[in-house]
C-alpha cells in the first residue's frame, strides 16, 4: 500500500519537506487546516517536537523562502521557542 501526501497550494511556500533538524531539535510538519473553532484556514507549519538531541545541536534547516512576511512571523515565534544549549 503507497502512502501519499498532498501540500495545500496555499501551504506550499511554506513546506520544506516533512521534518528537519535545528539546533538540536526535531520539526514536523503540521499541515494546513480549516479551524472549526475560529472559522479560518490555519497554514500549515512546523512544530516542535521532543527532547533537544546534541548529536543534532549543530544542524541548521536553511529556510528557502524568507522572503514571505507570514512565513517569517511563524518561524521567529518557533525561534523563541528554541532552548539552545
Amino acid at each position: 500500500m503507497a502512502i501519499g501526501i498532498s501540500i495545500e497550494l496555499g501551504d506550499r511556500p511554506y513546506y520544506d519537506g516533512p521534518f528537519y533538524w535545528e539546533d538540536g531539535y526535531y520539526w514536523v510538519w503540521i499541515p494546513g487546516h480549516w479551524s472549526e473553532h475560529h472559522h479560518e484556514w490555519i497554514h500549515g507549519h512546523y512544530e516542535r517536537q521532543g527532547e533537544f538531541h546534541r548529536e543534532h545541536e549543530h544542524e541548521h534547516h536553511h529556510k528557502h523562502h524568507d522572503h514571505d512576511e507570514h512565513h517569517d512571523k511563524d518561524h521567529d515565534h518557533h525561534d523563541k521557542d528554541h532552548d539552545h544549549h
